[in-house]
């Protein structure tokens, strides 16, 4: 936890650091993103498939996910379109990444919130990481 105030302050505000799912199915990508979140500040979960990804956002209800599209048992587009109908996962932003840039139309019609051709710079994601934070905290505020 972020702890807002000075050192000495009874009354700091704790904070939780947004929590990040990264459902990857190549380890060292899935490793690699997860590192560079944690060093940015997220708490990280990870998944290996679109089965266990659909298992970890239910249960641990993450602030964002991150998400490959080639997974197997259910891949990528799937897995987001059945997010999109569950209502804990309904609003939550979801950064698809690909090595195909077929996927983008697809995805984004599955109800991706924007996407990221890999090789993804850890830079690159993280920066798309706060911006769908950004807005959806925004949306939040003015709802």
């Amino acid at each position: 936890m972020m702890w807002l105030g000075g050192a000495g302050d009874r009354h700091a505000l704790s904070v939780p650091r947004p929590l990040v799912l990264v459902v990857e199915d190549f380890d060292e990508c899935r490793e690699m993103y997860a590192e560079a979140l944690r060093v940015g500040g997220y708490r990280v979960i990870e998944a290996v498939n679109g089965l266990s990804a659909l298992v970890q956002a239910l249960a641990c209800d993450p602030d964002l996910i991150v998400m490959d599209i080639g997974l197997p048992m259910l891949d990528g587009c799937e897995t987001i379109e059945r997010l999109r109908r569950e209502a804990p996962t309904r609003g939550t932003p979801i950064l698809v990444l690909s090595g195909h840039t077929r996927d983008v139309r697809r995805a984004l019609e599955a109800g991706g919130d924007t996407f990221i051709s890999k090789p993804c710079l850890p830079r690159t994601l993280l920066l798309s990481v706060r911006r769908l934070l950004s807005r959806r905290h925004a949306r939040r505020l003015s709802s």
